[in-house]
Formats: C-alpha cells, sequence, structure tokens
C-alpha cells in the first residue's frame, strides 16, 4: 500500500513538474516574442510623454545621458520626475555634455541632496582643452534595464514644441534585450574618465532659459542679490521650490499627464533582433561602429534607401557607397534642411557645396521648407530596415562626437518611419538637377537675403574644413 502510494505521489509530482515546465516555456517564449519591441516618436506630445512615464514608473533604475540639458520648461519638468523617483528608492544617474548644457548649481546642489547623481561630459577647463571638440553627443532615457528611448531629442525645450523655434526630431521606444545593451552604454560612460562629477559654487538664483512669453513650469528667479552666491541653504530652498511648482503646473496635463500607466510596448511584435551601436566608455571609437553600419546597410540595399539628416555632410566612405547604390539601381532618396529651416549654416554650408555632386548621382534631395528646424535622424532601407540614431551622417559624428543608434529589421516600424517621412515632405521641395526647388526659379525661395549672404560667405571655408563638419 505504501509503495502504491509512493508511486502515485511521484506521477503527481512528475506530472506537476511537468505542467510548471509548460508554464515556464509559455513565459520564456513570450518574453522572446517582445524582447526587442521598438515604438516610434515622432511628435512632441508622444516623446515627451513617453519619457514621463518611463521614468514614473521605473522601479529600480534611471540613466539619462544627452547632449543639451537646460533649466528651461521641459528641464524642469524631467528633474522633477527624477527627484521623485530618486526619493522613492530609484537610483537615478544623468550624464550631459558640458558644452551645451546649463543647470544652476544650486539646482545641482538640490538634487543631490534628493540622491539625483549629475555628471558633465568633457568639463571646459584649462587641464581639458585636448578634448574640446570631442562632444557627447548621445541621447538616450533607459529605465530598469528593459525599458529606453533613443534618438535625437535632447532635454530641453525647443525638441518638444515649447519654444518660439522649434525641432522636428525623432526617437524610437524600446523594450527588450537592447535596452540592456542601452544600459550597458550609459554604466561604461558613467564608470569612464571622461566625465566628472559636478562640485556646486555658486547659489544665486537663475532666471530660466526659455524664450519669451514661454515661461510655463520654470520658476522665474527672486530679484537679483536675494540669494548670495554662497547660500548655500537658501539656494537649495529656491531650487526646491522651482521643482515644486514645475511638478504641480506638470500636474494639470495641460500638455502631459502624470500617473498614466501607459505601456509603450502594448500591440508590438518582435522586431527581430534589434542591435544598439554606441561609442565605448564615452570614447569615438574608431571605426566609427555607426558610419561602418549604415556603409554596409547601403551596399547591402537592392531598391530603395531614404535618408534623413539635419545637416548632410556625408564622410567620404558613406558618400562612395551611396553613389555604388545609385549605380546599381537602387532609388536613394534624402530628406533635409533647406536655408530657411537649418539651425546650423556651417554645416549648411558644406552641404550646398556637396550638392550638385548629389544630384548629379541621381539622388533625390527634398529641402525642408520650416518653420522648424528638421533635427531627424534615420534611414529606411528596401522598406524593412531601419537606423534611428543621434548621428547626423556626417564626419563630426564619425570622428569626433559620441553617438548612439538602434537598428533593427522591423517592416512595421520601416513603415510607420516612411508614413512620418511622407507627412514631412508635403512641407518640403523636391530639388530639380540644378539645385533649384522644382516650379521655383530662385535656388533659395524662401530664405532671407542675409541668409543667402551669410551661406555665400560660409561655402569657401566650408569646402576647406569639410572633413571637421
Amino acid at each position: 500500500m505504501r509503495n502504491a502510494d509512493g508511486g502515485q505521489i511521484a506521477r503527481r509530482w512528475r506530472r506537476g513538474l511537468a505542467a510548471w515546465c509548460v508554464l515556464l516555456t509559455l513565459v520564456v517564449v513570450d518574453q522572446t516574442a517582445r524582447a526587442d519591441a521598438l515604438r516610434l516618436l515622432s511628435t512632441h506630445i508622444e516623446a515627451g510623454q513617453a519619457r514621463i512615464d518611463l521614468v514614473q514608473q521605473a522601479r529600480r533604475e534611471i540613466s539619462l545621458a544627452t547632449y543639451t540639458l537646460k533649466y528651461d520648461n521641459y528641464g524642469v519638468a524631467m528633474l522633477s520626475l527624477l527627484r521623485d523617483a530618486a526619493r522613492r528608492g530609484v537610483r537615478v544617474r544623468v550624464v550631459m555634455d558640458d558644452y551645451r548644457s546649463h543647470l544652476p548649481d544650486a539646482l545641482v546642489a538640490h538634487l543631490a541632496d534628493s540622491g539625483v547623481e549629475i555628471r558633465v561630459y568633457h568639463p571646459l577647463t584649462w587641464t581639458r582643452l585636448g578634448g574640446a571638440n570631442r562632444r557627447l553627443h548621445d541621447k538616450l532615457l533607459v529605465v530598469d534595464r528593459r525599458e529606453a528611448i533613443v534618438g535625437s531629442r535632447n532635454v530641453n525645450d525647443p525638441h518638444y514644441g515649447l519654444s518660439i523655434s522649434n525641432f522636428v526630431d525623432r526617437d524610437v521606444y524600446v523594450r527588450g534585450a537592447a535596452a540592456n545593451t542601452v544600459q550597458d552604454c550609459f554604466d561604461q560612460l558613467w564608470a569612464s574618465q571622461e566625465a566628472a562629477p559636478i562640485e556646486p559654487a555658486n547659489y544665486a538664483a537663475e532666471p530660466p532659459d526659455v524664450s519669451p512669453g514661454r515661461n510655463w513650469l520654470a520658476a522665474p528667479a527672486p530679484p537679483a542679490g536675494t540669494i548670495a552666491a554662497s547660500d548655500r541653504a537658501a539656494g537649495v530652498r529656491w531650487a526646491a521650490g522651482v521643482l515644486d511648482q514645475g511638478l504641480a503646473v506638470l500636474a494639470r496635463g495641460e500638455l502631459w499627464h502624470l500617473s498614466t500607466h501607459n505601456d509603450w510596448s502594448a500591440g508590438l511584435s518582435d522586431a527581430g533582433g534589434a542591435r544598439f551601436l554606441y561609442d565605448a566608455g564615452g570614447v569615438k571609437q574608431q571605426p566609427d561602429p555607426i558610419t561602418t553600419e549604415m556603409i554596409r546597410l547601403i551596399d547591402g540595399a537592392q531598391r530603395s534607401i531614404w535618408l534623413e539628416s539635419p545637416y548632410f555632410v556625408p564622410p567620404e566612405a558613406m558618400e562612395a557607397a551611396l553613389l555604388r547604390a545609385r549605380r546599381r539601381g537602387v532609388a536613394v532618396r534624402l530628406l533635409t534642411n533647406s536655408l530657411a529651416s537649418t539651425n546650423v549654416m556651417f554645416a549648411h554650408a558644406g552641404y550646398t557645396n556637396d550638392r550638385p555632386r548629389l544630384l548629379a548621382a541621381g539622388i533625390e534631395i527634398y529641402e525642408y521648407s520650416g518653420p522648424e528646424h528638421f533635427h531627424n535622424k534615420s534611414a529606411v532601407f528596401d522598406e524593412r530596415v531601419v537606423i534611428v540614431t543621434s548621428h547626423n551622417f556626417d564626419s563630426r559624428s564619425e570622428n569626433l562626437n559620441t553617438e548612439v543608434a538602434i537598428v533593427a529589421s522591423d517592416p512595421r516600424l520601416a513603415s510607420a518611419l516612411l508614413r512620418s517621412i511622407e507627412a514631412l515632405l508635403r512641407g518640403a521641395d523636391r530639388l530639380g538637377a540644378d539645385g533649384v526647388p522644382q516650379g521655383a526659379t530662385d535656388p533659395y525661395p524662401t530664405a532671407n537675403p542675409a541668409r543667402v549672404r551669410e551661406l555665400d560667405q560660409l561655402r569657401w571655408p566650408a569646402m576647406l574644413l569639410r572633413r571637421h563638419l
């Protein structure tokens, strides 16, 4: 009787174990199916909301690396949420490029007191002049090693539609294995000698860096002299009030919403193994991994290539690959800034010098006419393979600045990106073979004369310094 009971128990135990194995297998399969879920973020609203949601939903870790982080409306919004995450026990770390970013010392001190760790990349000091021309151009946010946002948006007003003059931008949301690699990238940057802690020294209140009439979240500074530069306690109280007010205004839900519980991976399928490319340890890699990947994708294209770049002065090897693609019959199309919409005249002068050669090769060029600045950096190959990046497809990105990119074979994402490009083309001009927009007689029909004169003055220097643009 005891042996029969023992056999029955053993059989039940084996059936139970088998059931658990089946359940575990289903869980693993489900995780694999969503291992690299990708969603395009093309509008100011969805890009801002996705960042807010990820920060609010974080449980263990938030890492942010950016070229620009400003004390303005969206900067205050993000910093107020990062502070609250740190207060609830999440580890929060930020690396920002020193050249393009600025936070008042009092705000940095208050964030540090709240648990937010901040470092700057290549601080501009006399002892670091050698790195002054090498900047952190990464734009990434990663949460709990499982969700990330990668693309072209910085953390300041113009990238979220809050300024007078704004940017057209593109990011991609990532959930899964690729997000873990994004975290590896950040960890290497954080541990490197390229990023240094900030040492606050001047605790005086500062006015927010916002466009006139656009002060929404950022609190105005007290009257000059109210807070002495050496008064840390008063400066920190002021900074705490700034973030408190910012969070209160943000909670009104005028543009974005708090505590949405949005799942940005909902409804997404496997992207086919997305890959994250980056410059390890905050040091520019040679050969540049993103330029190398772009050349490989260009050489592998059979039918079509769509490129988006705000400052298209391609490295010589990338241009050669595009010309090879044209010779084998691949349709190559470029969307970039016009003279009226560009925000970097020197780079536009370099592009203008190259433009006749690109047009002669049969590359279709569309110039965005504005009024915003075109800032997208992405490509689609054969309506299937997508790259979304911080890389400008230029020599500066190839040789000097650190960059990041997501690459995936995902027809659904490619279709969404192509639809977004089509929408932008309604506000763009296609150039004829002579470089003049079709239907126009003036090569710069929407630019003011002062801009045309400035362009003419910059074209010769840009030709001499092309490899540095």
